[in-house]
């Protein structure tokens, strides 16, 4: 694995406490934004290390951890957990509100609540959250 590659993994593990999950499957994808400018992201699927049943090809089981990284920002885009299950020791929302996910999303990201991104949605596990810039989704 490329140096720089090991130390994003790395990083993202410390970062959203996966301690308890192992790299199953990377890759880096170049992207297009609206613009037309050429960016990549490096995707990363962490499995559970608890899996003891043989795994389907193709599907990330529950508890997955995708993680969808931006090279030039260098910040992580997205995160989610396959079918709302985590095994992370750091990023926890139960019991949370939409503000305080919101705080700690804006923490993450340099993105600011209201002008980068808005809260869409309460699930019945979390809060969906919306790119928003200038006034469009």
């Amino acid at each position: 694995m490329d140096i720089r590659l090991q130390t994003i993994i790395d990083e993202t593990k410390d970062q959203y406490g996966l301690e308890n999950y192992t790299l199953e499957t990377s890759v880096v994808l170049k992207e297009r934004n609206g613009q037309g400018d050429a960016f990549y992201k490096f995707n990363m699927a962490f499995f559970p290390n608890t899996l003891t049943e043989p795994l389907e090809e193709d599907v990330n089981p529950p508890g997955t951890a995708v993680v969808e990284y931006n090279i030039q920002r260098e910040r992580a885009e997205t995160i989610l957990f396959v079918q709302g299950q985590s095994f992370s020791t750091k990023t926890q929302f139960n019991e949370r509100t939409a503000e305080e996910v919101a705080a700690w999303i804006e923490a993450e990201t340099g993105y600011q609540f209201g002008k980068d991104f808005n809260h869409s949605a309460t699930l019945e596990n979390g809060f969906q959250f919306k790119a928003d810039v200038d006034g469009i989704e």
